[in-house]
C-alpha cells in the first residue's frame, strides 16, 4: 500500500501566538483526525482520533460527540450530498438537538 497524505500534530499547552505558527500551518486549540485508508482490495479503514492541544489529553468523548453533531449539520446542508443521505444526516442532527432539549426540560 502507498500512502499518499503525511501529517504531524505538535501540542502547544502554553499555547503560541498568530506570529508563532510557523508559514503554511494550520494552528487550532484541539484537533480531530479521520485517517483514511483505501486498500487495494476496496475496503476502507478509517482510524478517528483527536487531541486536545491545550493538555496533550485524548479529545473527551463529549468533545467528539460536539464535532460528530456539527458534522451532520454541515453534511445536511451539503448540497453535493446525495439528497437521500443529506435528509438522513438533516433527521440525525434534528433528532440529537430533540433529545439534548428534553434532557434539558427534565433537568
Amino acid at each position: 500500500m502507498r500512502y499518499h497524505v503525511t501529517y504531524q500534530v505538535e501540542c502547544h499547552p502554553d499555547g503560541l501566538d498568530r506570529v508563532e505558527v510557523p508559514p503554511n500551518t494550520g494552528a487550532c486549540s484541539a484537533i480531530m483526525v479521520a485517517s483514511i485508508l483505501y486498500p487495494e482490495d476496496g475496503s476502507l479503514g478509517v482510524l478517528l482520533t483527536g487531541v486536545d492541544g491545550r493538555t496533550g489529553d485524548d479529545l473527551t468523548p463529549t468533545e467528539a460527540f460536539k464535532v460528530w453533531t456539527i458534522l451532520a449539520k454541515r453534511l445536511s446542508e451539503e448540497p453535493n450530498l446525495d439528497p437521500f443521505k443529506r435528509e438522513f444526516c438533516g433527521m440525525v442532527f434534528q433528532s440529537v438537538c430533540d433529545a439534548l432539549d428534553a434532557v434539558r426540560e427534565k433537568n
